[in-house]
């Protein structure tokens, strides 16, 4: 499956500034002060990461497609 976004749904929680997604797959995420996506990065490099990331999310809140 190529992931074509990711991105921050607080729609239940908000990001807790973990850090951990950071941490899982800098390339992707920063967490500087909230979650943030960085742009215009291949998601298919860092797809196992993504995954791995949002299913570590305390908060649930990291979603792609």
């Amino acid at each position: 499956m190529a992931i074509k976004s990711v991105w921050l749904d607080e729609s239940e929680d908000e990001c807790l500034c973990c850090g951990g997604c950071e941490a899982i797959c800098p390339e992707v995420f920063e967490a500087p002060e909230k979650m943030l996506v960085k742009k215009c990065v291949n998601y298919d490099l860092y797809e196992d990461k993504i995954k791995e990331a949002a299913q570590d999310c305390p908060s649930g809140g990291i979603k792609y497609d």
